[in-house]
């Protein structure tokens, strides 16, 4: 029988993977101490068996039911950037995953995923991820596969830890220690916050009363995405609000370098793609001299990448230039 195969991190990761190489803290925990506090935050009565593989960075996990293959990672980051580390994976990218999110009994934030390794397709390799931040701000990620590895047949019907179990595991204390150790992942530079319970209360007011909205990001800042339906086909639409710190930023110039320019400055671009050979992307873009920016994003389908549910998408280009403009103007 193979041996599960566990790779375990010592660096802040998102959902669903280890952090690039070269972006861990400088002194990681070594791995063998990893396995161990693996070992002893498993479920009580598991006889599975945990040691250090030969390859960097590996741990063996042998449950004797299946080879699977998992993650680790620990981490410190600051407290009032809990919600974005517990974020659930974005639906318009991962359609088929089940998310949920939940608060620590100490007030930390955890959330819990059942996700495929490729996820846009409901089979396959599953993957499930928890991801656990204390009060104080430890963090830990697990991840698991019902395989070998994530290119592997799949080995059992599904991971071996369940949804309850994997949460569990990720917010033992076992890890708090170890997590301790590591410095406090800086925060992103500050730029304005802006909240995304406002840009939809923005796409209710400007979308027609016909048009059935439902929001699928769990986001809370600068982002919104909904699948909308006038009857004829779900389709996505989505949302991004960026405050640019250099309005002259030679990236953000570019986007607008076809834009027609409004009366008071504004700049309003429009772009149209079709990355498959059914499907359609449009976008609408926005943004004042002074570097704030609205994105706004349909496509013909409930997600990117999927098949098309409706012949083209569901606002006209100039519907969704007037979209974008008031929502510059509400967040402006």
């Amino acid at each position: 029988m193979r041996c599960h195969l566990l790779v375990l991190c010592a660096a802040l990761v998102v959902l669903g993977g280890c952090a690039p190489a070269g972006t861990g803290p400088r002194d990681p925990v070594p791995v063998g101490e990893l396995a161990d506090a693996l070992r002893q935050a498993l479920p009580a009565g598991s006889t599975a068996r945990v040691s250090p593989a030969d390859q960097p960075g590996m741990v063996r996990y042998d449950d004797g039911k299946g080879a699977v293959a998992m993650a680790v990672s620990v981490g410190r980051v600051p407290p009032d950037q809990a919600d974005q580390a517990t974020a659930c994976p974005l639906y318009s990218q991962h359609p088929y995953a089940r998310c949920v999110r939940h608060t620590r009994p100490d007030g930390g934030l955890a959330a819990v995923d059942q996700d495929h390794v490729q996820p846009l397709t409901p089979t396959g390799v599953e993957r499930w991820t928890a991801l656990s931040v204390t009060a104080a701000g430890e963090f830990v990620s697990l991840a698991e596969w019902n395989a070998a590895d994530a290119d592997a047949a799949p080995s059992r019907p599904h991971p071996p830890l369940t949804p309850d179990q994997l949460l569990d595991v990720a917010g033992s204390p076992r890890w708090v220690p170890l997590a301790k150790r590591l410095p406090v992942q800086p925060p992103p530079p500050t730029t304005p916050e802006f909240a995304s319970d406002r840009i939809l209360a923005v796409l209710r007011q400007e979308l027609a009363p016909a048009i059935r909205l439902e929001r699928k990001d769990t986001t809370s800042r600068g982002y919104v995405e909904a699948t909308v339906d006038d009857g004829g086909g779900e389709g996505l639409l989505t949302v991004t609000v960026q405050q640019w710190q250099r309005p002259d930023d030679p990236d953000l110039v570019d986007l607008f370098r076809n834009a027609r320019t409004t009366a008071d400055g504004t700049q309003v671009t429009t772009r149209r793609q079709s990355p498959t050979a059914d499907t359609v992307q449009e976008d609408a873009d926005a943004r004042t001299p002074g570097g704030l920016r609205v994105a706004v994003s349909q496509v013909n389908a409930p997600a990117f990448g999927l098949p098309a549910t409706r012949a083209a998408p569901l606002l006209t280009v100039d519907q969704l230039t007037r979209l974008a403009s008031a929502l510059l103007r509400a967040v402006g």
